[in-house]
């Protein structure tokens, strides 16, 4: 028996604000209640180091920067409303709920499942304590993980019953997300796989595919001609130059490093620096892992810090800061790429193993307690937010420590019931359960979470606020499955559709 596509042919908002109405306004009711709640414990917006660079971003017109401009972007049109940070809460809760909303009710609308799983659904929406501190955190976290949940329901709405406003807006919406973090660079896969899917003429496919293309393309172009400009420095992304070091550093206590490890001189300068850093620090007496976090990039002690202070003209120009950042990432990036690759086996133990674990308990970082437990502001905050005075605070300093620990155990245990079960559906041939749309939009929805896993396990330092996207979309999934992992079907040949 495979289960209807939607309900009757009932329209999508006489579904959600007739027959839902009461499901709707209780859910409503519980995610106002607790964000009011929220607020009164925590009545300031959070910040961490990254708020300060958003905030000066946005402060700077000609955007010099290491970091995407979307976010900083968003911060000036809130700020074009109101200087104020409850504003901008409210405004990224609000942004976050309504994407989650939406998400889950196109699920309902086209999948129809139990009762149980929309009451669970929505219940994780409305009382979830992790979504609260995220939207209180100044981050553009939760700009991409909203606007991420928004682009896949469009996604999904597309391939179920594909319209014109789809084909046309999907495009643009990954192309701000692009610009918002350079995650999304992994995100044309599952568009041209949704397109694929969708029953769009095929003029409409390749339109859609050319926006998102020819947006995304033209972001790149600039940046790099930017980056030209202002850093003599070509490369798209300075930064990323810098992860990949940090990523491959983690192994060298472990090698044994030779000079035909690296293919220019310039490799081989950085590395005497780096052997340096390390005899200086005594890391090479310590085990640090990717459960430390990016510790050699830019926390204290880390490889910025310490060549900003023994060689200034490695990265001072004209008393620019990224100057000096922008211009040695490409040489960070083929350092690290030769690292590498002279010791894949090594770096697979000591970076890519170690971070898969980091992936499954995801660390907590900047919940570990407000405002890095300061109580202090800067002056740019100060005058962005048009605070009373430089000093914030909240009623319980290590609540984000609390009440997002369990995230860590819940998303370990998310990953193995969507392995265990996918292997079920998959050998158990339930899967012929369901009609070819509903299991072509789980096979879409299964792809995205490994996509986003392997592109978090491979590339970045893994955080738990990098993961609430994925929590979501995996949460989606496992509802979903649950239905079929409980129902006998022993045949071993397709049903008929009916």
């Amino acid at each position: 028996m495979q289960q209807t596509l939607t309900v009757g042919r009932m329209g999508f908002r006489q579904f959600v604000f007739g027959l839902h109405k009461d499901m709707l306004v209780i859910t409503l009711l519980g995610m106002t209640s607790m964000f009011f709640l929220y607020k009164v414990i925590y009545p300031y917006p959070d910040f961490y180091f990254d708020s300060y660079h958003y905030i000066n971003l946005a402060l700077d017109s000609e955007f010099k920067t290491v970091w995407p401009i979307g976010y900083s972007l968003f911060l000036r049109a809130v700020h074009a409303i109101a200087a104020s940070g409850y504003l901008l809460v409210v405004v990224q809760y609000l942004l976050l709920q309504f994407s989650s909303l939406w998400l889950a009710f196109t699920v309902f609308y086209y999948f129809n499942p139990p009762k149980w799983i929309k009451v669970t659904l929505l219940t994780f929406m409305a009382v979830n304590p992790l979504y609260l501190y995220l939207a209180n955190l100044v981050s553009s976290d939760i700009l991409f993980t909203a606007l991420s949940l928004a682009w896949l329901t469009i996604l999904i709405q597309m391939v179920f019953d594909a319209k014109m406003w789809h084909a046309l807006l999907q495009g643009p919406l990954l192309a701000y997300l692009f610009l918002i973090r350079y995650q999304a660079l992994y995100y044309p896969l599952v568009m041209l796989a949704a397109l694929w899917l969708a029953e769009f003429n095929v003029l409409w496919k390749v339109i859609s595919a050319l926006i998102a293309f020819g947006l995304m393309g033209w972001i790149i172009h600039t940046t790099k001609v930017n980056n030209q400009r202002r850093y003599a420095m070509s490369d798209f992304s300075g930064q990323s130059g810098w992860i990949l070091a940090n990523n491959a550093m983690y192994m060298i206590p472990h090698i044994n490093k030779t000079k035909s490890d690296f293919t220019s001189e310039y490799s081989l300068k950085l590395d005497r620096f780096i052997d340096s850093f390390f005899r200086v620090r005594a890391l090479a007496k310590r085990d640090i892992t990717p459960w430390d976090g990016p510790k050699f990039m830019l926390q204290d002690g880390g490889m910025w810090n310490y060549l900003w202070t023994t060689s200034e003209r490695w990265i001072g120009h004209r008393g620019e800061a990224f100057w000096g950042y922008n211009r040695l990432g490409p040489q960070w990036k083929n350092y690290g790429k030769d690292l590498i690759l002279s010791h894949p086996l090594a770096h697979v133990r000591y970076y890519l193993l170690p971070n898969a674990g980091v992936y499954l308990l995801p660390l907590q970082e900047q919940f570990k307690e407000y405002n890095m437990g300061s109580d202090m502001v800067t002056k740019e905050q100060l005058g962005w937010f048009q605070f009373p005075y430089n000093r914030v605070g909240a009623h319980w300093v290590k609540g984000s420590f609390y009440l997002t620990w369990i995230f860590r155990p819940l998303f370990l245990l998310l990953n193995l019931y969507l392995l265990i079960g996918g292997v079920i559906l998959i050998r158990q041939k339930k899967h012929f359960l369901l009609a070819p749309v509903h299991k072509n939009l789980l096979i879409l929805m299964a792809v995205f979470f490994v996509l986003n896993a392997a592109f978090l396990i491979v590339a970045a330092p893994v955080m738990m606020r990098y993961m609430v996207f994925g929590l979501v979309l995996g949460v989606v999934l496992a509802l979903l499955i649950t239905p079929l992992l409980f129902i006998r079907y022993a045949n071993t040949e397709q049903p008929s559709a009916q």
